[in-house]
């Protein structure tokens, strides 16, 4: 690797089935993606680039790299890692070395082990850099040109702000409905579903990684009105907010 990792956010054991898949999401940080069990298949990028990761395997994905995906065939248990590394301008991803694959697994477990010990930071970056040199040959995908990309990616930065597709639009300089047509082209779901699932997944985020109340987060995503946020979420995800926090603590 030719960067070295500088502070850990978040890492998490956990299971993926058909019900709980990954994303679609882009992080504004580097994670690192370890199967530990099972098998998970993997769209990445805009063009929605197939990886299958069967256990023990892994991928670092870089920051701003689009992603999503589910387990296959039954359950896969898995492990992330969410850390800040000097900036970086390009995207894309690394494989783990299938030679090492066995060794990196139990680097990733001796990981997770200083996590729920509270090791000191400085130990814990020094063996997730040592994780990192384990993986392969970066792998540079497209970094979305296409308008609606970069409009979807001013969208996220700027969430709080977006009312609606009308608003996304006007980042590519086209109506709503142009918007649309154009977002289809490229997207397999719609755009409107598009939007509410890049609302529910940062949400997702703020709600395990902060102890930002309810009403804050709503707020964040863009929702006017918290009740407004808690009814949508929990009929998309199955739980109100603050039980899918007790959830994902209860999972890590």
């Amino acid at each position: 690797m030719s960067f070295a990792p500088s502070k850990i956010l978040k890492q998490l054991y956990g299971r993926f089935d058909k019900r709980f898949g990954i994303g679609p999401v882009s992080w504004p940080f580097f994670d690192l993606l370890w199967v530990h069990s099972g098998t998970i298949k993997l769209c990445i990028g805009i063009d929605r680039e197939i990886l299958t990761i069967s256990a023990p395997a892994g991928i670092l994905i870089f920051p701003d790299t689009a992603f999503s995906g589910q387990a296959t065939g039954g359950v896969a248990h898995a492990s992330i890692c969410h850390f800040l590394a000097p900036e970086t301008d390009t995207n894309g991803y690394h494989l783990s070395a299938q030679a090492d694959r066995h060794h990196i697994q139990n680097l990733i477990q001796f990981s997770l082990s200083y996590e729920q010990r509270t090791t000191p930071m400085e130990i814990r970056i020094k063996l997730l850099a040592a994780i990192c040199d384990c993986f392969g040959q970066h792998i540079e995908i497209s970094s979305g040109a296409n308008p609606a990309e970069r409009a979807w990616r001013m969208a996220q930065e700027k969430l709080d702000q977006i009312r609606g597709l009308s608003d996304v639009a006007n980042f590519a300089n086209l109506s709503e409905s142009a918007f649309r047509a154009m977002h289809s082209r490229h997207y397999s779901t719609s755009a409107g579903r598009h939007l509410q699932n890049m609302r529910f997944l940062t949400a997702e985020r703020l709600l395990v990684t902060t102890g930002d109340t309810v009403r804050e987060i709503s707020s964040a995503v863009g929702y006017a009105h918290a009740e407004s946020f808690s009814a949508a979420f929990t009929k998309s995800r199955g739980k109100t907010p603050a039980a899918y926090r007790r959830w994902c603590q209860r999972l890590a």
